[in-house]
């Protein structure tokens, strides 16, 4: 199991990005599609989630096992602005 996470956690390395440089709309989806392992069980042995930060606020989303080793996190801002998230994996 900490070999799978090793992996994942290498696969995803912490990305840091500005969603307002990709033109992410107020209240519109913001989807976050990751590569990592797909042998085992992803949907149990894989926790993956984002921090997201605007201005003086931090917004937790968790992310999900989509099939064929794609992980995902979907995030709606809810203000307009730059919004920075990093992802993390435990």
């Amino acid at each position: 199991m900490n070999r799978r996470r090793s992996l994942l956690l290498l696969s995803v390395i912490l990305v840091v990005n500005v969603l307002n440089a990709i033109n992410v709309e107020q209240y519109s989806v913001y989807e976050i599609e990751l590569k990592g392992i797909a042998s085992g069980n992803p949907f149990k042995e894989v926790t993956l989630a984002a921090e997201f930060k605007h201005m003086n606020r931090s917004l937790y989303c968790e992310g999900f096992y989509d099939g064929d080793g794609i992980y995902k996190i979907r995030f709606m801002p809810d203000e307009p602005g730059e919004w920075t998230y990093i992802t993390k994996q435990y």
